[in-house]
């Protein structure tokens, strides 16, 4: 039999083993706490772009992140009321998810939202109706008008692959002959070139979207009035003048400054006209000149070549006919 000793050592031995076993279970409680669910689930669109958005859960110490999923009428009708992810809006810690894509074709789509905390995740939170795409608000566009003097230039912004403007324009006061002009949504400007001169021009704007089959309001109705057109030979003379005029006015103003010029250096230095003896340049060319004119005037001598019997008998000759004459 155990003593009341050794009962009280068997206790404190397994004492650890329970506070263990009491920490983890408490651990595993929080585990299976829930997290506070996100509220307030629905979507904003506006020009076939889907946002899905939802109030924030209070974060008092650790961060909340969510997760976002969509159930289309393909997953309710052949895949037993599945639901997919959402892959650009897992683990986020915003509060908004672009469901765009998610959106492809005119059936009814649901959403909905769970959040996670430390581990520890929340309810899921569904949108209260069902959202279809051709539910979109379309925004009546904004427009600007310019005269380009040969056209009208209409200047929009850049809409979703899905929308396009369409634009009614006509004369004043002339509203039985509206004509109608489409922008695809990868323009942003489009130019009316069948204008009347000395007129005005009206026009309105409205986006559609064909996928929907809806268009939203037209603009308010816009008017300019047009410019003096010009003819096109008209221009091209002008032109032609001016590509001659100003190659001449060119030369003529070089030409003055050229003149200008060299006035203006004759009269800071002068040319004056240097002395012989200081005309460097031509000296050696003027003595040369005057030394030949200087020089006697000498015929030219032809001189003969002889033999020495030649030359002695000649000598001869001339001696005889002098000792005669004396």
């Amino acid at each position: 039999m155990k003593t009341n000793s050794e009962t009280r050592n068997s206790a404190f031995m397994f004492l650890p083993l329970l506070l263990q076993l009491l920490l983890s279970s408490l651990a595993f409680l929080k585990v299976l706490e829930k997290v506070e669910g996100p509220k307030n689930v629905h979507i904003i669109s506006t020009d076939m772009t889907h946002l899905l958005l939802w109030s924030p859960v209070p974060a008092s110490k650790s961060p909340v992140n969510y997760s976002v999923q969509y159930q289309g009428e393909h997953e309710r009708e052949y895949k037993n009321g599945t639901w997919e992810e959402v892959e650009e809006c897992t683990g986020i810690g915003v509060t908004i998810c672009d469901v765009t894509k998610e959106i492809s074709s005119n059936v009814y789509y649901s959403f909905r939202v769970m959040a996670i905390q430390e581990g520890r995740m929340s309810d899921w939170e569904t949108i209260e109706h069902m959202f279809k795409r051709n539910q979109t608000f379309l925004t009546t566009p904004q427009i600007n008008i310019t005269d380009k003097t040969e056209f009208v230039r209409v200047q929009v912004k850049k809409m979703p692959k899905s929308i396009v403007y369409i634009i009614r324009y006509w004369q004043q006061h002339n509203e039985d002959n509206i004509k109608v002009a489409t922008i695809p949504w990868q323009q942003t400007t489009y130019d009316i070139i069948d204008i009347v001169e000395h007129s005005t021009i009206c026009l309105q704007a409205q986006t559609y979207s064909e996928v929907i089959h809806r268009s939203s309001n037209f603009s308010e109705v816009q008017c300019v009035h047009l410019k003096e057109r010009r003819q096109r030979w008209d221009a091209i003379l002008t032109a032609g003048v001016l590509a001659i005029l100003v190659p001449l006015m060119v030369l003529c103003v070089l030409g003055l400054l050229c003149r200008f010029s060299s006035v203006l250096k004759h009269s800071v230095c002068p040319v004056e006209h240097l002395p012989d003896t200081l005309d460097f340049e031509y000296f050696p060319e003027k003595i040369q000149r005057k030394t030949k004119e200087a020089s006697e005037y000498c015929e030219p001598i032809m001189v003969l070549s002889m033999e020495n019997n030649e030359i002695t008998g000649l000598l001869h000759t001339e001696t005889s006919a002098e000792e005669k004459r004396v």
